[in-house]
């Protein structure tokens, strides 16, 4: 049996995945798929999920209930499991729209309806989180801490000035450093970003 049913393109159906709770990072993750529609009234509450796939060839397998209520094992790319980790809350279940699970992958006929609707996906999602990797992987030293704990005060004061180690003329320090840090992830360099 296939893991997804065929999406009613007439109501702009489209699948969430439910995160179940988990108070540990390292516990495996439990997700569900459902479906909404677009434009009906009573429409799941979702969050959307914008993240890099990352390398495809570093997999993990999670369990991913399916639209036939069974389980499966479904690769997931390393990247994607970090940010669902992450994510999910210790308590309580998340809904999620992800496009590497909510959409068919090897149907191109629904991949290209379901690419069709994303403005509408990410319009009418409570919330858009974006994931641009582990917190470590974007500052590597104790004093790339110190810098981007600073940086909220940035230029409010001279010891800011001082801490940030920008010279009182260098206006575009911060934001360089920023831009190094931050812009320069590869969410950022994604066509449509």
């Amino acid at each position: 049996p296939s893991l997804y049913r065929p999406l009613r393109p007439e109501t702009k159906e489209i699948r969430v995945v439910e995160v179940a709770p988990s108070e540990s990072f390292d516990q495996p993750l439990h997700l569900t798929l459902r479906h909404t529609s677009l434009i009906a009234e009573n429409r799941l509450k979702y969050e959307a999920l914008s993240y890099c796939w990352g390398d495809i060839r570093q997999t993990v397998g999670i369990t991913l209930v399916g639209d036939n209520a069974s389980s499966v094992e479904f690769q997931i790319s390393s990247n994607l499991e970090r940010a669902i980790k992450r994510i999910r809350q210790p308590k309580e279940i998340r809904v999620f729209w992800i496009d590497l699970l909510c959409i068919n992958q090897s149907d191109t006929n629904e991949r290209g309806r379901q690419v069709a609707l994303m403005c509408d996906v990410y319009a009418l999602a409570e919330s858009v989180s974006v994931w641009l990797g582990e917190l470590d992987e974007i500052i590597h030293t104790e004093e790339d801490l110190d810098v981007y704990q600073a940086m909220e005060h940035a230029y409010e004061s001279d010891k800011s000035r001082d801490k940030l180690h920008v010279p009182a003329n260098d206006e575009n320090g911060v934001r360089n450093w920023f831009n190094d840090r931050v812009f320069l992830r590869p969410w950022f360099q994604r066509v449509w970003v």
